[in-house]
């Protein structure tokens, strides 16, 4: 009983490693990254002035309104509201 007792822990020591190494972006992805879009360099926000947001997201996906993504190839996308 004692070793099952510790073999689950191990398994939950191990998969709450794996989960908490993961990227926020790889993670957020999912529900959005049907659109998603390579090369994004920085996001400027109206709200922000005009601070370099660094890394920029790759869609507007969850993005506030009033954003600005700019990419390496290809004109910049500005997010507006849902």
């Amino acid at each position: 009983m004692e070793a099952k007792r510790v073999g689950v822990l191990v398994l939950l020591l191990v998969y709450g490693v794996f989960f908490l190494g993961m990227k926020a972006e790889y993670a957020t992805a999912q529900g959005c990254g049907l659109n998603c879009r390579e090369g994004a360099l920085f996001m400027k926000c109206k709200r922000e002035g005009d601070k370099k947001i660094v890394p920029a997201p790759c869609n507007c996906c969850n993005v506030k309104a009033d954003c600005t993504i700019y990419f390496k190839d290809g004109p910049p996308t500005t997010c507006s509201a849902n």
